[in-house]
């Protein structure tokens, strides 16, 4: 389930990169 393990790496990866979190969702958002 991707939605469980991007869950957990998001929160990692925003707690090291506040910024990260926009490239995370713009990755995300592509269809």
């Amino acid at each position: 389930c991707w939605m469980a393990l991007e869950d957990a790496q998001l929160k990692q990866f925003v707690s090291n990169h506040s910024a990260g979190l926009l490239m995370a969702i713009g990755e995300s958002v592509k269809p």
